[in-house]
């Protein structure tokens, strides 16, 4: 069972940027039709320059943390 675990894990780590990116666009933009259904301001929810953020920052750490495991795998 921990094989399993670990294997989702893993798949998770390898495509987190593409999945928060796709998560944050559909939010974005579930929150655009939303407000123009409901004539409720929801852009404070998940605006664009927020979801852009989240992706931006998630690559951000990502890198760093595969930057470690590099610098952590040589010595």
């Amino acid at each position: 069972m921990w094989d399993k675990v670990k294997s989702a894990a893993l798949w998770v780590w390898n495509w987190i940027t593409v999945l928060v990116a796709t998560i944050m666009g559909l939010m974005s933009t579930a929150v655009q039709y939303l407000d123009q259904i409901t004539g409720l301001d929801w852009s404070q929810v998940v605006s664009k320059e927020r979801a852009v953020a989240v992706v931006f920052w998630t690559g951000v750490l990502k890198a760093i943390v595969a930057a470690y495991q590099a610098q952590k795998a040589k010595t």
